[in-house]
């Protein structure tokens, strides 16, 4: 089984490379088995979604995936 953290971000990108730098720290050193974490960029203005592919290039356990509408999505 695989643990998995979904961060919602909107306008992250200064907090964001600390905020998942700390979590797959503590993740590694707590978690006996899998993980993932997934950055969800939100409809972002800044450069969060640059920052999300960058951390995700860098570490295998993070993906990055972009929402173009911004805000809460309802189903049809």
């Amino acid at each position: 089984m695989k643990l998995n953290i979904t961060l919602p971000v909107l306008n992250e990108e200064r907090q964001l490379p600390c905020a998942v730098a700390e979590l797959t720290t503590f993740l590694r050193a707590n978690i006996d088995g899998l993980f993932e974490v997934v950055i969800v960029d939100n409809g972002s203005t800044d450069g969060t979604w640059a920052v999300a592919e960058r951390l995700a290039a860098r570490h295998p356990e993070v993906r990055a995936m972009r929402l173009a509408k911004r805000g809460r999505h309802t189903r049809p």
